[in-house]
């Protein structure tokens, strides 16, 4: 590895990767008053960022079956295609934390399901935005020309702020709705724990898939999508709250 590749990793890296860190100590702070085991959440952490090569390969396998075919067609074959890629993260985000986490023996809160199902989302979104970095810097040549290309650096980064925070607070809201019903159905019945967790990742699903095809349909008016989406980030801190007072 040269020294323009190294560059271009650590900035990458430090791009993608802070952003996460700091909703997940925010995420964390939320539940001061019952914290769960740091080296838990970072492996879930960890799984989330494990799951988005798998995401990737599932996803391109969908492509394989025709589904690249839709995204160019009707707006209504555009969304029915969003739909399947963005179920198919919301399924491996959810599976990372319910491999690693779920079954540990401090999962034993229903506010647990929220903190650990945002920790494997915030996971996802690191190495998400860390490859988009990447490519970003990369395909800019801005290592290369010098550590002042302020403004081939600006393009990269300071234009593409709002991918950036609207991928971390997407994953989080998403995520989070799945660990809302998750939690919600904490005491119940095992059938009614299918019942909710199904309902909350079909929620978690058209919602990811609403604000992907406004990104594409509204690209002139990027601050009213992602308005909507803080509104929803501010529902979720809401239902956090609604989650701890859940009793047997």
């Amino acid at each position: 590895m040269d020294i323009n590749q190294f560059l271009t990793l650590f900035f990458a890296l430090l791009g993608g990767g802070i952003p996460p860190l700091i909703w997940l100590w925010f995420w964390i702070k939320e539940d001061k008053n019952h914290p769960e085991p740091k080296p838990l959440i970072i492996a879930t952490f960890v799984g989330g960022m494990i799951a988005v090569p798998i995401a990737f390969v599932l996803e391109k396998k969908a492509a394989s079956l025709g589904l690249d075919g839709f995204l160019l067609g009707t707006p209504g074959k555009l969304f029915a295609a969003l739909v399947v890629l963005v179920l198919i993260e919301e399924i491996v985000k959810y599976l990372a934390a319910q491999g690693i986490a779920f079954p540990n023996k401090h999962f034993d809160e229903p506010v647990d399901a929220i903190i650990y199902m945002i920790s494997a989302a915030l996971g996802f979104a690191a190495l998400e935005n860390t490859l988009f970095l990447i490519d970003g810097l990369s395909s800019a040549g801005l290592i290369s020309q010098g550590f002042f290309a302020t403004v081939g650096l600006n393009e990269v980064l300071i234009n593409n702020n709002l991918r950036f925070i609207g991928a971390n607070v997407l994953h989080v809201v998403a995520s989070g709705l799945i660990g809302v019903f998750i939690g919600f159905s904490f005491y119940k019945h095992w059938f009614a724990k299918i019942l909710y967790f199904l309902v909350g990742l079909g929620l978690a699903t058209f919602l990811h898939a609403i604000f992907n095809f406004s990104i594409i349909t509204y690209s002139d008016k990027p601050l009213v999508v992602f308005s909507h989406l803080w509104l929803m980030a501010i529902l979720l801190i809401f239902l956090f709250e609604r989650v701890k007072r859940v009793r047997p």
